[in-house]
């Protein structure tokens, strides 16, 4: 989606997008969602790419980009030395 905007006006904030497995958190200028969220408030002075930034729902994580569901597999020693939990994502 491209929204032109004259110089010193604002940008329409879009309705939030959305992804499977997650739940939108906000817009930033950097691709990896570093850095603060776009603030919608400030005029435009340049053109900007803004990239949509999601937190994963809770049962899964973020592997390459992707939520993905993840599980818990304990194994249990058997009376043998205890072992940590592993985190298996589907």
């Amino acid at each position: 989606m491209i929204q032109k905007v004259a110089s010193g006006k604002k940008v329409q904030q879009p309705v939030d997008p959305t992804k499977a497995n997650a739940t939108f958190s906000k817009w930033t200028t950097d691709q990896a969602g570093n850095g603060a969220a776009f603030n919608f408030s400030n005029d435009v002075t340049s053109s900007a790419t803004l990239y949509a930034q999601y937190t994963c729902n809770s049962g899964y994580a973020k592997v390459n980009g992707e939520c993905i569901q993840q599980f818990t597999v304990t194994f249990n020693p058997n009376n043998g030395e205890s072992s940590t939990p592993v985190v298996v994502t589907s």
